[in-house]
């Protein structure tokens, strides 16, 4: 029964996601993808890093978005393309598909890690997961590849925790990077939990290899450029936690300081939480990786919105209550983001570029949501020091 109640929760969930990713165009994201897609799928896609893609706005203004990510989407966004010129659905929907069918796998193997014992919590956790508003409102409207990014790094967990070799986990972490680079900052999460070199070796080995096969031609092309190009992304500052504190506070030093040597500083930050957690603790895998998460989120100085759902697959390890808290907290400054930049109901297109970073009254919301991530990394904490102790079984040569 239980498990029934859950598939169908998540079929209830996958519906509304396809419904509005359908009737929606979603936010300003999508048209930058859209952009990618239409320049990539022309000769010398490669020079897309060095060039934008230009998003007409809603006054008619032209806006300039230059291409940060990995190389596999130069290969990804022109297939969707596609797909969409040959289906006639339009390329917003089949955009935001990959996304929705991502939580389906998500949800699947985290039922399938609380069956096997690799975390506990109420019965209706995994209910609550499938239908948490936050990735809800990112694969069936925002539009972005946050949602296949993290079902990579979910299988990745699960491959480890359920004894598969270390290199199929390896794969899938791999595919995670080529979606887009900030798993990069969990890595020392794996690769201190495994426990045999060789299996070290064989996950960053295939993580690699995935990436550079992932990546091709165009890794073969000219590799520098393009690893120096995907790099040197840096997120919107000033418009989340310390950042914000810091550009509202009459010393603009402290603002433009944070922001020069910030990505470096929670880069540092997080490999610390990651070396103090692995030598204090014998907790999973998915409680680790939950609070190097939350440090990231609470520390960086760069902020995209949809960068609330990072979290979202971790926090079961504390419960479902916890999932609950940050479902209600994130959700809701998530939800007033997207009606401030959709300008009201109907929700259509919600275009940042239009509207510009939340101010005023979802100042307040932004705050609370920035202090639950810091509430949440410091149970993460707690729990790994107490009650989150790994299996005997889990723990096997296989790794």
């Amino acid at each position: 029964m239980e498990r029934k109640s859950f598939l169908a929760v998540v079929a209830i969930a996958t519906l509304a996601k396809l419904i509005l990713a359908f009737i929606t165009y979603g936010t300003n994201d999508v048209s930058f993808y859209e952009g990618y897609a239409e320049r990539a799928a022309q000769p010398h896609a490669i020079r897309l890093y060095e060039e934008t893609i230009v998003f007409t706005r809603a006054d008619g203004r032209p806006h300039h978005e230059p291409f940060w990510h990995p190389p596999f989407l130069l290969n990804l966004l022109p297939a969707l393309l596609a797909a969409a010129k040959t289906s006639g659905l339009p390329f917003p929907f089949l955009f935001r598909l990959p996304s929705i069918l991502a939580d389906i796998g998500s949800c699947l193997l985290l039922w399938e890690l609380r069956r096997r014992g690799t975390w506990a919590g109420p019965w209706w956790t995994p209910h609550l997961f499938a239908a948490c508003p936050v990735p809800m409102l990112l694969s069936g409207f925002h539009g972005n590849t946050d949602p296949v990014m993290l079902f990579l790094l979910l299988l990745a967990v699960f491959l480890i925790e359920t004894q598969r070799p270390a290199w199929a986990a390896g794969l899938a972490y791999g595919m995670s990077l080529s979606i887009k680079m900030w798993p990069a900052v969990l890595g020392p999460v794996f690769l201190l939990y495994l426990r045999r070199n060789k299996d070290r070796a064989l996950f960053t080995a295939a993580g690699g290899a995935m990436f550079v096969l992932a990546g091709m031609p165009y890794l073969a092309q000219d590799p520098v450029y393009v690893v120096r190009h995907v790099l040197s992304y840096r997120s919107l500052f000033g418009q989340w936690g310390i950042g914000q504190i810091l550009v509202s506070l009459p010393a603009p030093a402290l603002g433009d300081g944070f922001q020069t040597y910030g990505p470096i500083g929670v880069m540092l930050l997080c490999l610390a939480v990651a070396v103090a957690a692995h030598a204090r603790t014998k907790a999973p895998l998915l409680p680790r990786v939950g609070l190097v998460t939350a440090a990231f989120l609470a520390f960086t100085p760069g902020f995209g919105i949809q960068y609330l759902a990072w979290l979202v697959p971790w926090l079961p390890a504390l419960g479902g209550y916890h999932l609950l808290l940050y479902s209600i907290g994130a959700g809701f400054f998530q939800f007033l983001v997207y009606h401030f930049w959709a300008k009201g109901f109907p929700w259509y297109l919600a275009d940042s570029t239009m509207a510009g970073p939340w101010r005023d009254s979802l100042i307040l919301p932004e705050i609370i949501c920035w202090l639950l991530v810091l509430y949440l990394g410091w149970q993460f904490a707690l729990a790994m020091r107490s009650r989150l102790e790994a299996p005997a079984v889990k723990r096997g040569k296989s790794r």
